[in-house]
């Protein structure tokens, strides 16, 4: 959940509570791409570092304890409805003009690497908030298709907010 609290001038506010393994991220032209959620997965740290970087399989075969972890990207170890679950993430960050932001599910984080997210949020940033989704959903489909190891058939929903 995500939540875009406007006040009077600059910055802006977002609010950011989550659980499980959607994340929320800040993209702005001038300082790039960055998580504001954290992963309730039980490897999210050893996985997202070889995710985000990861282009190939031998890049994350080279390495033993980083092939299992990324094997074991979607066991959550946290979530809604979960017995003993009472850990919720909370943050907040300021926004400046022109910043997106978005909330996505596994489907995408997971199909797409860090750069290629950057790369369709630079390309469309002016673009309004339901083609900035329909872009993420559009790549992440394809890489779902395209069989490589990257691909992970899930579900795939994003929600995009503009600090215009």
């Amino acid at each position: 959940i995500a939540a875009l609290i406007e006040g009077e001038g600059e910055p802006n506010s977002v609010f950011v509570a989550n659980v499980g393994d959607s994340r929320c991220y800040r993209y702005s032209e001038k300082s790039g791409l960055e998580q504001l959620s954290e992963d309730d997965s039980t490897h999210s740290k050893q996985v997202g570092e070889i995710s985000d970087s990861a282009s190939s399989i031998e890049d994350v075969l080279e390495n033993k304890e980083a092939a299992e972890a990324f094997r074991h990207r979607n066991i959550i170890a946290n979530c809604l409805g979960q017995l003993n679950s009472n850990r919720i993430n909370v943050v907040n960050h300021d926004l400046n003009k022109n910043d997106i932001v978005f909330v996505c599910s596994d489907g995408v984080h997971d199909n797409l690497t860090r750069e290629e997210i950057t790369n369709i949020l630079a390309e469309n940033s002016k673009s309004s908030p339901r083609e900035i989704s329909e872009a993420l959903i559009e790549a992440s489909s394809k890489r779902m298709a395209d069989g490589t190891f990257r691909s992970k058939d899930d579900d795939t929903s994003v929600v995009v907010i503009k600090n215009n």
